[in-house]
């Protein structure tokens, strides 16, 4: 922290001087947003993954996949984790020929979406800021 003297000359000439304003370390204040938007990029990073392997779930248990199979069984076995909280909220229509609907599934989506939606909306409104960016977003 340290103090600064800051001068204001207005559009008639008068020149006035604000002292004693005090200001945080901009280094600190540029480590700690880059360290902000990494965490953001990995949370909407893990969150496609984890929708990539629900959406994977999701088809596969639509169109009837074979559980026998290597891919799908390994799809269903770690997405299990996922939608484990979610399993009999609504009950799982079949369709026919082994397809299904699983409803829990689409609502586990939405609820990681919304999740990390407003983990990265709470560290935006965490995220430090200066006093220059107050005044700017101000005006």
């Amino acid at each position: 922290m340290k103090t600064v003297t800051s001068k204001q000359v207005s559009p008639h000439g008068v020149v006035s001087y604000t002292t004693g304003a005090v200001v945080q370390d901009a280094g600190r204040q540029f480590a700690a947003k880059k360290t902000i938007f990494k965490t953001h990029q990995v949370l909407w990073y893990l969150l496609g993954a984890v929708e990539i392997l629900l959406t994977f779930r999701f088809l596969l248990r639509l169109l009837g996949a074979n559980p026998a199979s290597t891919f799908v069984s390994f799809i269903y076995d770690v997405s299990l984790l996922f939608v484990a909280p979610f399993r009999g909220i609504f009950g799982t229509p079949s369709i026919g020929g082994g397809a299904a609907i699983e409803w829990f599934t689409i609502v586990a989506m939405v609820v990681y979406y919304v999740a990390i939606l407003g983990i990265v909306k709470l560290f935006q409104i965490l995220k430090p800021v200066s006093p220059t960016e107050v005044e700017q977003q101000v005006d």
